[in-house]
């Protein structure tokens, strides 16, 4: 339909002021780049590299952005000013997290930090990381005595001693800590956009940092930043890298306008049965790849863009739209067929749906998405889930559990859809829920078998019925009882039992006779499940340590914490991963097996406050009742920590090591199997 040339501050208007013509979905629903691909962008941009085209489809007066929202993102942060507030109003469009939309600066002076392939270096601030990432790996953050000194700093500063959590720190109020004399880089693109001189840009550079409350930035020192700003910006070399950015200007990315048919167009052959939708593959064959559900998204989208605000606001912080949207489709295809169990679609299978004569499929999606049906179902499984009962389970929990089960969640919404429940079933339906997503043999398999009666029921998720799927073992694992579970992981640690065949001689003092009873062979399975789940799966910390993540990340609301890059706790060995990894010397064979398990895990927000280095032993890691309840360290395994004051050698020493191992264990299955039984 014809192309366009857009200047890089006509892309960031898209989403930095009103009345634009571009739509582009809201600011965190669907952005899925890390922080390196934000920097490397801007690196990219700064050097007169081309990012690729933006594509585009017609939506009445307006253009729907297709393809390119990571890329039109990243450069609206590097316009984005906090310390405009007419940019913080409308980038975050209603979001809860508006103090904390991520910043970039440039540094002036970056020397050795830049690596072989950057010629620039920007550094990003955001909510997990305030003081960003490492300058020569991006992707690495800050080491703990960095992130220490920095937040020691910021918390002795009289205007942010208010603050009791590092993550609620505004993120114009921070530093790149790993930097020589960093600007916030929407000052320099303000200005090399302005009709200014060098030596006025320079000048004005300086005056408007010399402006913002260098007393919020505690971080550095003041007067000698400003000293060393104010010769870097008269030095010759500078001269010439401005000479460089002036042309920033002039730097524009294509976009192609394209019709709604093209986006539409089925590419399924009926010959060969090839489902391969050619448009969005080679559109991504770089960059970050749009598949499966997100596909089908996209067609979404561009078959109804006036559900697409719609779709964008039901699951709030919760759940990608392209994951709602598949929901949506499953409720659909299911009401059309009396509740029977329905696959989702793959994108093809979704055209031709919407392709039937009789259009009866396209109706029911209008009407799930228009008449507020799923938004009303999601708003109460959401009720359930957040429930502040003894149960407690914490926001970033609630989002692994739905986004990483999508299946199971399918089936939990979809069965408990608007109903109201009591207090005791609403405990019910968390633990149950819980216990399906943790403890499922196949989770597919288990849907589909259960999907009738969980649709159709009222008692799928009490525990009544959880009881007997667990004794029938119908892809349900029963947890075991923890009674004899202290003598068996003994008997594994004394190296009784090699580590790869984790199974007790008698299954009977594990598991009820009902549940015994013919079933040896789905038992095996049933325990390799629910201890590999105890042993390996990072969920279950979150769990035993409910309390501390309901304080510290109560309001954590960005679904990119879901990425490793960009969460605010580190996975912390106990005793240290330093004391283990790469050493050459004697390491016990079972001090090497288990180091990585959950019993010598906690996770550790960023702020601690605990010792510098990597190298602190046990015994100094906890101070008072409340950390070591803090991090579910408890009586009968602190008693072994509290022995470890170094690197274990001697046989007492490793056996101490062993014990608490063997303790912490125990202890979290006895969470685990208490909590939800």
């Amino acid at each position: 339909m014809g192309n366009k040339f857009y200047k890089l501050q006509e892309i960031a208007a898209w989403q930095l002021s009103g009345n634009q013509t571009v739509k582009l979905p809201e600011l965190q629903r669907g952005f899925v780049w890390n922080t390196s691909q934000v920097e490397t962008l801007w690196d990219s941009i700064l050097r007169g590299f081309p990012i690729g085209s933006f594509l585009m489809t017609q939506s009445g007066n307006d253009l729907l952005l297709v393809d390119g929202q990571q890329r039109s993102t990243s450069i609206a942060y590097g316009f984005f000013n906090p310390w405009n507030d007419n940019h913080v109003d409308f980038f975050d469009k209603g979001n809860k997290d508006s103090k904390h939309i991520p910043v970039l600066w440039i540094d002036l002076d970056p020397k050795d930090k830049l690596t072989d392939t950057n010629k620039f270096l920007i550094k990003i601030v955001t909510r997990s990381h305030p003081w960003g990432y490492k300058s020569k790996n991006n992707r690495e953050t800050l080491t703990m005595g960095e992130r220490k000194r920095a937040i020691e700093l910021f918390k002795a500063n009289p205007n942010s001693a208010a603050v009791e959590k590092y993550t609620d720190f505004e993120n114009k109020n921070t530093f790149p800590i790993d930097a020589n004399i960093p600007i916030p880089l929407c000052f320099l693109l303000e200005e090399l956009y302005s009709d200014t001189k060098h030596s006025n840009i320079k000048s004005n550079l300086l005056r408007r940092v010399k402006v913002l409350d260098l007393e919020n930035f505690p971080e550095i020192d003041h007067t000698s930043y400003i000293e060393r700003l104010s010769d870097k910006l008269q030095s010759e070399n500078l001269e010439m890298v401005f000479s460089s950015l002036k042309n920033i200007i002039r730097y524009e990315v294509p976009a192609i306008t394209t019709s709604n048919d093209i986006i539409k167009e089925s590419d399924f052959s009926e010959e060969t049965g090839s489902s391969d939708p050619t448009l969005f593959v080679r559109l991504n064959s770089q960059g970050t790849s749009i598949v499966g559900e997100e596909l089908v998204y996209s067609i979404f989208k561009a078959e109804f863009p006036r559900f697409k605000e719609t779709v964008e606001k039901v699951g709030a912080d919760f759940i990608l739209p392209s994951k709602l949207l598949a929901i949506v489709i499953r409720k659909c295809l299911t009401d059309l067929d009396h509740n029977e169990f329905k696959n989702s679609l793959n994108i093809n299978e979704f055209r031709k749906k919407l392709k039937q004569s009789d259009n009866e499929f396209r109706s029911k999606l209008c009407e799930l998405v228009e008449a507020g049906t799923i938004k009303n179902y999601f708003d109460n499984v959401l009720y359930i889930l957040k429930a502040t009962d003894s149960l407690h389970i914490p926001q970033i929990l609630i989002k692994y559990l739905i986004n990483n089960n999508l299946e199971i969640f399918t089936l939990l919404l979809l069965s408990v859809k608007d109903k109201e429940l009591n207090n005791q079933e609403i405990l019910e339906v968390k633990k149950t829920f819980i216990k399906a997503c943790w403890f499922n043999l196949d989770a597919k398999k288990f849907v589909r078998e259960n999907w009738k009666d969980a649709i159709e029921g009222n008692d799928f998720w009490t525990d009544e019925n959880w009881t007997k799927l667990e004794i029938e073992c119908k892809y349900i694992c029963p947890l075991f009882k923890p009674g004899n579970f202290l003598e068996f992981v003994g008997t594994q640690i004394d190296g009784k039992i090699p580590y790869d065949n984790w199974y007790p001689e008698d299954f009977k003092d594990f598991y009820s006779a009902e549940i015994i009873a013919n079933r040896e062979d789905i038992i095996k399975s049933c325990w390799d499940k629910v201890l590999n789940t105890i042993v390996w799966n990072r969920e279950v910390l979150i769990f035993v340590q409910r309390a501390y993540f309901n304080y510290n990340f109560s309001e954590y609301n960005s679904l990119d914490v879901l990425t490793a890059t960009n969460r605010p706790w580190d996975w912390d060995h106990i005793y240290p991963q330093n004391y283990v990894y790469n050493r050459k010397d004697n390491v016990d064979s079972r001090i090497r097996n288990l180091y990585n398990h959950n019993c010598n895990l906690r996770a550790l927000s960023y702020d601690i406050n605990r010792s510098e280095g990597a190298n602190v032993p046990p015994n100094k890691r906890f101070t008072g009742s409340q950390s070591k309840n803090d991090f579910f360290i408890k009586s009968n395994d602190y008693e072994y920590w509290g022995k470890i004051n170094d690197r274990v050698k001697s046989t007492n020493e490793v056996e101490n090591l062993l014990s608490a191992f063997q303790h912490r264990m125990i202890n979290i299955y006895e969470e685990i199997f208490e909590s939800l039984s």
